[in-house]
């Protein structure tokens, strides 16, 4: 019986974090220039001068990806609802990682999009611009590691709904 009590809080807790963890990555963008309208990638375009045409061009290109990219947001808040509301304590690990499958899938999808739109975004940077960027995001990265931020570390901002 005791370990069967242990081993629901060890699902519970393992449950919490792979959905904080998962929740922190999808708000803060990871792997791309960031999510949402004034993400932290495209807070970062202001260091690197942006021409008025180059400012017009990532405003279209980020409106031409709007669609997709809040489908694909929708698509990860829903299925890690679906997530949550099939794991309860009676559950094996092994079912757990089969309900977060649609959860990793969802994210992957996510992140194709946004890296697309990244990509497309880095076309109509100069070579100094795109060397300048990668410079800010080193030491935001390096920021963020003394702070204890960013993935898999210290406290994650709610995922807003």
């Amino acid at each position: 019986m005791k370990a069967k009590t242990l081993f629901s809080l060890f699902a519970v807790l393992l449950m919490s974090c792979i959905f904080t963890i998962s929740a922190s990555a999808c708000s803060q963008g990871r792997g791309g220039m960031g999510g949402g309208p004034d993400g932290q990638g495209f807070r970062l375009l202001k260091f690197v001068d942006l021409s008025e045409k180059q400012k017009d061009e990532v405003s279209k290109i980020r409106s031409e990806h709007e669609d997709k990219i809040k489908a694909a947001r929708e698509n990860v808040r829903n299925a890690r609802n679906k997530f949550q509301a099939q794991c309860d304590v009676n559950v094996s690990e092994e079912q757990i990682r089969d309900a977060f499958k649609p959860v990793a899938a969802a994210m992957e999808n996510m992140a194709v999009v946004r890296v697309g739109m990244h990509q497309k975004i880095k076309t109509i940077l100069s070579a100094e611009q795109v060397k300048k960027l990668e410079e800010v995001r080193a030491l935001r990265h390096d920021l963020q590691k003394e702070q204890g931020r960013g993935f898999g570390h210290g406290p994650h901002r709610q995922h807003h709904k």
